[in-house]
């Protein structure tokens, strides 16, 4: 024969918090596997005379794993332009710009895919000198968490971004959960 009796409005509360928490557990240390984290170093670094090279290593040092594509454009301040460009790849984590710059001064902005995907903080920009007696330079850009998907389409930063609305969305069911667990227990006082 089934138990057809009520359970009991403590034996519901526990039920419902421990549910409850085990969800919030889940969202606040959930990192989806299909994501790849690195933390980007780039830097620009050009010979004064108009060559341009990106390197790009992970904080901890090398390359970052995957295919690395990078795009250059360049605008002088005396109006000159150079239309966005895809640099070539000529060595692990190291990329060129097909050409030179004009001698002048010009302000190069290049971004950065791995596999495919693009990051907003995946760029870099720095304002460089050519010229006969231009010095050589190297500019760093502190790189952000670039986040890729296998299927090569931006993520922002990931799952890591929406853990405080998890969290607040847990936070929100568990008091609900005490809510209702506390008219019950109220209900049944009066019942009796």
């Amino acid at each position: 024969m089934p138990d057809t009796r009520t359970p009991s409005p403590a034996r519901l509360v526990r039920w419902i918090t421990v549910v409850t928490a085990s969800i919030i557990a889940t969202l606040a240390c959930w990192q989806d596997p299909g994501y790849a984290r690195d933390d980007l170093r780039l830097t620009i670094t050009h010979d004064g005379r108009g060559t341009v090279r990106l390197d790009v290593a992970r904080a901890g040092g090398g390359p970052p794993d995957g295919e690395i594509a990078a795009t250059v454009r360049a605008r002088g301040f005396a109006g000159g332009t150079v239309d966005p460009r895809p640099m070539r790849p000529t060595a692990a984590g190291s990329l060129l710009f097909d050409g030179t710059l004009p001698q002048g001064q010009w302000t190069v902005d290049i971004e950065v895919t791995v596999d495919g995907a693009r990051s907003p903080d995946g760029s870099c920009a720095a304002t460089l000198t050519v010229g006969p007696d231009a010095p050589a330079e190297s500019v760093v850009c502190a790189g952000e968490p670039l986040v890729t998907t296998p299927a090569g389409t931006a993520r922002g930063r990931g799952l890591a971004d929406s853990r405080p609305l998890a969290v607040t969305a847990g936070a929100v069911g568990l008091l609900f959960a005490a809510a209702m667990g506390g008219a019950l227990l109220r209900r049944r006082a009066t019942e009796h």
